[in-house]
Order: structure tokens, then sequence, then C-alpha cells
């Protein structure tokens, strides 16, 4: 019985471990050098709204770097649109994935050269001055280089705080196309000058690939299985009809 009883609390300790996975990506749970998560509780962006130096632009899906009192974040999101402009994302992978074509503009109006997603950074150095750091931004289309930008000789080296939201139609890139289909990839490094403090993150945007929320199936029948087999247990004799064990799951929630 009692081994019955905890091969059973281990199973119950799948589902959970498992829900937790699909509910919140891997990320979340695996403490490491980037996390996908909100930026609230480190930036003050719930009371300012302004955590990516403009207003109204969600900040609950983002890829953040913690290191030494610095904190770094990337994020994607859909231009001028509902929520804040969430996108379906993987967190994860650290992807988001948004539409091919123009974007709009205040007006609700195609915003022709511009992309349907807009992409954001956010850097805070901990009231130190950006001239004790190296800070670059990279950006690549399916791994071809487009822009390789470092802060330092684009702001004031006293700046302690630099962050904004752009769009990769705003500066006249060669090859750039709002309607081409692929994966955009961002990296952001900020580098401590002679000392080892580094923070970076990445990212990566998908455009042209239609998708649910994350694509957790896996973890979602992992959890469901592990439930169904803990109820089995539990009542010995007396199986659980499988069309009952799979009323116990949820379907995934999708974006549209």
């Amino acid at each position: 019985m009692r081994i019955q009883a905890k091969f059973s609390s281990c199973l119950l300790f799948a589902a959970v471990f498992s829900a937790c996975l699909f509910q919140f990506g891997a990320a979340d749970l695996w403490a490491g050098p980037m996390t996908a998560r909100s930026l609230d509780g480190i930036a003050d962006c719930a009371s300012t709204d302004t955590c990516w130096g403009g207003s109204g632009i969600q900040h609950e899906r983002a890829v953040v770097d913690q290191e030494g009192g610095i904190v770094i974040a990337l994020s994607a999101h859909r231009r001028f649109g509902p929520d804040g402009g969430i996108l379906a994302w993987d967190p994860s992978l650290f992807r988001y994935f948004s539409d091919p074509g123009f974007g709009l503009d205040s007006g609700g109006n195609p915003a022709v050269g511009l992309a349907t997603w807009n992409f954001n950074f956010h850097i805070d150095l901990g009231g130190r001055a950006l001239s004790e750091f190296d800070v670059v931004l990279e950006a690549r289309f399916d791994s071809n280089l487009l822009f390789s930008f470092d802060f330092g000789s684009g702001f004031p080296p006293g700046s302690t705080l630099l962050q904004d939201s752009q769009n990769l139609g705003f500066f006249g890139l060669s090859g750039f196309d709002p309607f081409a289909e692929g994966v955009y990839e961002f990296t952001l490094r900020a580098s401590e000058k002679g000392g080892p403090l580094e923070a970076s993150v990445s990212m990566q945007v998908v455009v042209g690939q239609t998708v649910d929320e994350p694509a957790s199936a896996p973890a979602l029948a992992l959890a469901m299985m592990a439930l169904a087999a803990a109820r089995w247990i539990a009542v010995r004799r007396r199986p659980l009809p499988i069309a009952a064990a799979f009323r116990c799951g949820r379907k995934p929630r999708g974006e549209a």
C-alpha cells in the first residue's frame, strides 16, 4: 500500500510538473541566464506602462536577463493591436509569431513599408552609466545579418536606462520586405568594460506561420496520462474508463 501510494504521488507530481510546463513554458521553470516572463516586478511597468519607451505596449511576454543589478529585455508585439498588441508565442523557445504584410498606423490604416510587428528593448543599467558597458543589438533574417547597433554610438554616455519600440521598416534596410515569410532573430548583449559582468537575451519572430499558443501538446498529454494513471492506482480494481480519463484534461487555449 505504501509503495502504491508513493508511486501514485510520483505520478501526481509528474502531472503537476507537466501542467506547469504547459502553462508557463520550460523557460519559466529553469533558472538560467534568460527567462521568458513578464517585466512586472522588475521594471515599473504596471504603474507607468512605459517599459518599452511607449505607452500601451504589452509587457507580460518578454525575454529577460538579470545580472549583477542590470536588467535587459526583448519582446515583440503587434503594432496598434488589441491588448497591448500581444502576439502568440512559445516561451520555451523565446519565439513570437506574426503575420506578413503592412502594419497599422495610429488611425488603423495600413502603414506602408512597416511590418505588422514591432521589436522592443529594455536596458536598465542599475544606475550605472552606458559608458561603462558595451551594449549591442543585432538582428538577422533567416541567418542573414540585417544590422548590428552599438548603443554607445547612438546614446549619451551617461545614459542609465535605454528603451524603445521600433519597426524594421523605419530603417530603410536593404532586403527588408514586410511580406517576406521567415525567421527574424534578435540578440541583445550588455558587457561590462574590463569586468566580468555580462547579460544577454535572444528572441525570434516567426513571420508567416500561423500557430496557436505554445505547442505544448506533449506536456498536456503527459499530464493527462499521469493523472489518469494515478486515479487508476488509487482505486486499484476499479479501472477508470479511457473516455473519463481524457475528460480530466483540458484543451490548450489558442490565441486568435
